[in-house]
């Protein structure tokens, strides 16, 4: 949620089997950061760490919580560290 700043994704190749291929997905940004406190909920639904910026910025909290079913549902893991 900032005008200056960047995001970095990165995707990187972890292990490659000739039917299987793990990979890492890397996303860094140069926002304000998730106070410890609100880091175990991230991942649930309707979630924010800061409602406040659901006035100035929109979403509902649901978009890591999507993610990390997909995620589980394919076998992986996520995370974050702020």
């Amino acid at each position: 949620f900032t005008h200056r700043g960047s995001i970095r994704v990165a995707i990187l190749v972890k292990k490659a089997q000739p039917d299987a291929l793990r990979l890492r997905f890397e996303v860094s940004d140069t926002g304000v950061g998730v106070p410890v406190e609100a880091q175990e909920d991230l991942f649930e639904p309707f979630t924010q760490a800061d409602m406040s910026s659901t006035r100035r910025h929109g979403g509902a909290g649901i978009g890591l919580a999507v993610c990390k079913k997909m995620v589980d549902r394919m076998g992986g893991t996520i995370g974050m560290l702020s």
